[in-house]
C-alpha cells in the first residue's frame, strides 16, 4: 500500500474495506466540479497494476446519511 494511502488512513480521510486479498473498497470525501462528494471506489493490487479502477461511484456528500440508512435497511432485511 502506498505511503499516501497509509497517511490518509491514519488521518481518517480514507476508509479501506478489504474484499479479497487483491481487492479493496476505498471510501473517502473528495471534490468533483468544486463540490464535496462521497467517493466509493474499487482499488486493486496485482502484479500488473496497483491502484484505483473505473469501478466506483461519486455521490453528493450530503446524501451520505441517506445512503447509510438505505444500507442499514437492506442489511436488516438480509438473512
Amino acid at each position: 500500500m502506498s505511503d499516501e494511502i497509509q497517511n490518509r488512513i491514519a488521518q481518517g480521510t480514507l476508509v479501506v474495506v478489504p474484499v479479497t486479498l487483491s481487492r479493496e473498497i476505498h471510501i473517502q470525501i473528495s471534490e468533483y466540479k468544486g463540490k464535496p462528494v462521497l467517493d466509493i471506489r474499487t482499488y486493486v493490487k496485482s502484479a500488473t497494476y496497483t491502484g484505483y479502477t473505473q469501478k466506483g461511484i461519486n455521490v453528493p456528500k450530503d446524501k451520505g446519511k441517506e445512503i447509510l440508512e438505505a444500507l442499514e435497511k437492506i442489511l436488516k432485511g438480509a438473512k
